[in-house]
């Protein structure tokens, strides 16, 4: 078990230094259950408990819908389906998987593409991880 956390620690690591513009990066279970996740600009009060965010497991619904009605615009069947959008000055991109999301949340000049890439990338990676954890 303890490689499969150090295994997501460094998936977190990965997305984090691939371009200074990303300041926050969260996995979630399907259910919005936070599996990891890391903030550049704040960081969480010690005794603050962590209460689940209604807004992954949404996001991760309207992924899998999306991949749904627009799964025919993917090449690799594959592949995780990436979704990405500007909210308020933040550019968010999101990947889901059968086995949860992964959202990172970026600064307005972030560079997309490659933000795209690495994000497919590491979710590969997840789900070659997890995928025998949540078969069982």
């Amino acid at each position: 078990m303890e490689s499969l956390t150090n295994a997501i620690a460094d998936i977190i690591e990965a997305v984090l230094k691939s371009d200074p513009a990303v300041y926050r990066i969260i996995i979630t279970d399907d259910q919005g259950l936070e599996i990891s996740g890391y903030s550049k600009h704040w960081a969480r009060k010690p005794n603050e408990k962590k209460a689940k965010n209604p807004v992954y497991p949404l996001l991760n619904s309207i992924c899998n819908n999306l991949e749904k009605f627009l799964g025919f615009l993917r090449t690799d069947k594959s592949s995780p389906f990436i979704f990405s959008w500007s909210f308020e000055g933040v550019k968010i991109f999101a990947a889901s998987s059968p086995y949860g999301f992964m959202g990172v949340f970026c600064e307005p000049d972030v560079n997309p593409g490659l933000i795209k890439v690495i994000l497919r990338e590491k979710m590969r990676e997840y789900n070659q991880l997890v995928g025998p954890v949540f078969r069982e």
